[in-house]
């Protein structure tokens, strides 16, 4: 068992990474920003739900907390939240949080690819109708869930909000990918190199530390960073993103500028912040869709 300490306690094993307490950045940074979004009046009567999107949710320590967090502050708005992984058992930790923190009605968790993100929204749909289809099999928080995503928990805020049409693209996309190098492994604890997935901390062949983030823009935004112009990838009426979007990305103490500039590529990207962790090392980064 491993504790973070911000809103949650959080189960974790050798398939996820132990929380980290530099993430709490992110996670305060979030709820800002979903906190002013939901005190815009003109929109709680348009929808009166904020959607996250954690993309390679891990532990769902992120997402989780966010969830929990934006409980806390007053807000009226529902918040609901979809984290997608690749990895099953990842998946399986994520989802038994969910029930340990009593979200998993207001959560969905799905092996998803980075890489396929325009169609998020309609494997939200198949999963809470799978889930319909099987209520005796347990839930989408059930730790014995199947790679089909059709067993659920009560899931009964996803499912009304999916159910009122307002997939209209996400409030807020987090994300805290792979940012080292399989050069610095050398420089990274024990407790890190030797129990945490490598798929979690490294990025992969050829891409470098920047890698990860050059994959998410395209993904996204449906077309490499160097183009002029860059579409809203849409599966039917369901974006992903959409004007107001807020991508919150953790990164590594050295990597603001860099990022910055990847994204300066980005033209329907806006820079809004950089935020510095409790040892005031910049640790995430936060842009607008516009």
């Amino acid at each position: 068992m491993s504790y973070w300490e911000m809103y949650c306690r959080f189960y974790v094993c050798p398939d996820v990474m132990v929380p980290r307490r530099s993430s709490e950045c992110l996670v305060s940074t979030a709820i800002s920003h979903l906190t002013s979004q939901s005190s815009d009046t003109d929109s709680d009567r348009v929808n009166p739900t904020v959607s996250v999107l954690d993309l390679g949710t891990g532990s769902g320590c992120l997402l989780l907390s966010i969830v929990k967090g934006m409980q806390s502050v007053g807000t009226e708005k529902q918040v609901i939240g979809v984290g997608i992984d690749m990895s099953k058992e990842a998946l399986d930790v994520a989802r038994e949080n969910s029930l340990r923190l009593g979200v998993d009605d207001h959560t969905v968790f799905l092996s998803h690819s980075f890489n396929d993100l325009k169609t998020v929204w309609e494997a939200v749909e198949l999963s809470l109708a799978n889930s319909t289809n099987s209520d005796s099999s347990g839930g989408i928080g059930s730790s014995n869930s199947d790679s089909s995503d059709s067993k659920a928990g009560s899931t009964s805020h996803v499912k009304a909000f999916v159910d009122a049409g307002s997939l209209n693209g996400f409030d807020v996309i987090v994300c805290n990918p792979p940012y080292s190098t399989l050069e610095e492994v050398s420089r990274l604890s024990d407790s890190k190199r030797c129990y945490e997935p490598a798929q979690a901390l490294f990025t992969m062949g050829n891409s470098g530390p920047l890698g990860s983030y050059a994959n998410i823009a395209q993904a996204i935004l449906g077309a490499g960073i160097e183009e002029s112009t860059l579409p809203v990838v849409k599966k039917g009426t369901l974006p992903v993103v959409k004007k107001g979007t807020f991508f919150i990305f953790e990164i590594g103490s050295s990597q603001s500028h860099a990022v910055k500039t990847l994204y300066a590529s980005v033209p329907t990207l806006e820079y809004v912040e950089e935020v510095l962790d409790f040892n005031g090392l910049v640790r995430c980064i936060v842009f607008k869709y516009v």
